[in-house]
């Protein structure tokens, strides 16, 4: 961490706009920031789609690179402020002009890469100084310890030993820790897999007893349904009968209505015709009466 630290601060970064040419109609550029002469390279690449584009109708003449200072990429230290420049790289017809929102999309752009970069130093920084602090501190002890372990009458040996079984212990109860942890992470293991299979189980089970359930309410529909098909064949044919027999009373009493006409009829022909017909008149009446 400590050479990181000081590759960064010996290292030299720029930026540069390269762009990137293509044969139909435009090319769009690219903001490379790079960090060269360390033992560790950092590349970010930013791509720009509407920043820089180059058009075949308008036809500009080649420009050099131009070098543009760019106060917003200083964030190392005071070493690094001369060699950061923004080298603006155009191989390509390049539109006489920018527009207002280019040039704000490059601007916050560019705030938003030297924040990363202030932040990553900011870091590497702090993680530095304090490896630092921590070898120092440890060194000290060390120290410390040697100089009252020289001493006549000194009791460190027996606070190395206490340390030393301390330390022991520690590393006992982290392996019982880990131990106990691994069990019952396989225990955990094996409760989940068993309660996936109750939950199986179970849907199995609710399923099945949906299903005949589903079966049971069915047929007691059509139990229902029958059972009210039923009542209405009985009331209709109840009503049938009772139809058919007055139907039947009213044809037999139709055919004796008929009969008595015809015999009341026949009875003053013979009448009308001759007294003999009024014997056989009266003995037809005995006949009928009969």
């Amino acid at each position: 961490m400590a050479t990181t630290g000081s590759s960064t601060r010996d290292s030299a970064t720029a930026s540069c706009i390269v762009p990137t040419t293509d044969d139909d109609d435009f090319s769009c550029a690219q903001l490379r920031i790079s960090r060269t002469n360390s033992s560790c390279t950092a590349e970010d690449l930013i791509s720009f789609d509407d920043v820089v584009c180059s058009s075949p109708a308008l036809p500009a003449p080649a420009q050099s690179p131009t070098a543009i200072p760019t106060p917003a990429l200083l964030g190392f230290d005071d070493g690094l402020r001369s060699n950061l420049n923004l080298h603006l790289c155009v191989s390509s017809p390049t539109p006489p002009s920018r527009t207002a929102a280019e040039r704000n999309v490059q601007t916050e752009l560019r705030d938003i890469v030297d924040d990363l970069l202030r932040k990553k130093t900011a870091a590497q920084r702090s993680l530095t100084d304090e490896n630092g602090s921590l070898r120092a501190e440890v060194s000290f002890l060390k120290q410390t310890l040697l100089q009252a372990s020289s001493q006549p009458g000194s009791e460190t040996g027996e606070v190395v030993a206490a340390l030393e079984h301390e330390r022991a212990l520690r590393q006992n109860a982290e392996e019982s820790r880990t131990a106990t942890g691994k069990y019952l992470a396989e225990q955990v293991l094996a409760l989940s897999k068993q309660n996936q299979m109750l939950e199986t189980e179970l849907r199995d089970f609710t399923h099945g007893r949906e299903f005949w359930e589903a079966k049971a309410i069915a047929a007691l529909e059509r139990c229902e349904a029958l059972e009210a098909e039923n009542l209405q064949v009985k009331t209709q044919l109840n009503a049938l009968a009772r139809k058919q027999s007055s139907t039947v009373t009213e044809q037999v009493s139709y055919v004796l209505r008929e009969v008595a006409e015809e015999r009341d009829r026949l009875k003053r022909l013979e009448e009308l015709e001759h007294p003999l017909a009024g014997r056989t008149g009266s003995w037809l009446r005995r006949r009928w009466d009969i």
